[in-house]
């Protein structure tokens, strides 16, 4: 696509006026470009009556990263969430992924105000609240603190689905560096192992023996302690 200026032209056209499927298509430049003139068009975009053209916009949003899109990124949730909707939108999903790629405690905010809302509509299958958890991992593992911190208040959650995704995403938030596995976190992944009922056991099992694999000494130690048992 030539020289930077060219690309940023590039994706600048594709925003404004390209199809779904070309927007996808430049989101890995975006990611690369991260460029501020693509926030204001992408945001407009979430505006779109078409849902995959808006779904792209969120997903791109999210590649671009930039903390400025957050309140926009939540409002447009709380809008769609407020309309009927038949369950085959992919619109809140694309946001809440979208939230997952943004490196900041602002994300985390919006984040919890959607597992806040989606828990008062007592959906029978938690579909967005796991989707939730999972964005609340990728921020962890960009090691934004209180996207960790929230994690670890769901290993409490009552719902044994929301626990056992959350204590997956917290130690997956430290396969790129399993040496800082916090102790209290380890421990705690023990006792869920122990105590816990056979989902999270086999969960919390199979993180602590990916971390112990990996190269976190302490992890290792507590495997071989259920081993000895």
């Amino acid at each position: 696509m030539g020289s930077r200026s060219q690309l940023l032209a590039t994706c600048l056209e594709i925003v404004q006026n390209g199809s779904p499927s070309e927007l996808y298509e430049v989101i890995p430049h975006i990611r690369i470009l991260r460029a501020e003139e693509l926030l204001e068009p992408l945001i407009q975009l979430l505006e779109s009556e078409d849902s995959e053209l808006s779904s792209a916009a969120a997903t791109a949003l999210g590649s671009l990263g930039d903390e400025k899109g957050v309140a926009r990124l939540r409002s447009a949730y709380f809008e769609t969430s407020s309309r009927a909707s038949d369950g085959t939108d992919s619109f809140p999903a694309a946001i809440i992924a979208a939230l997952g790629e943004i490196p900041s405690a602002l994300s985390v905010e919006a984040l919890l105000e959607i597992f806040e809302l989606e828990k008062k509509a007592e959906a029978e299958e938690p579909i967005r609240r796991e989707l939730v958890v999972s964005a609340l991992g990728q921020l962890a593992q960009q090691e934004v603190k209180a996207a960790e911190t929230e994690l670890f208040h769901l290993l409490d959650s009552p719902e044994i689905l929301i626990q056992k995704v959350a204590i997956t995403e917290l130690c997956l938030a430290y396969w790129h560096r399993p040496s800082a596995a916090p102790t209290p976190l380890l421990e705690r992944v023990f006792k869920m192992i122990l105590n816990g009922p056979i989902e999270i056991s086999s969960a919390a099992a199979g993180s602590l023996a990916s971390l112990s694999q990996l190269g976190s000494q302490r992890a290792e130690e507590l495997m071989n302690r259920l081993l000895e048992r």
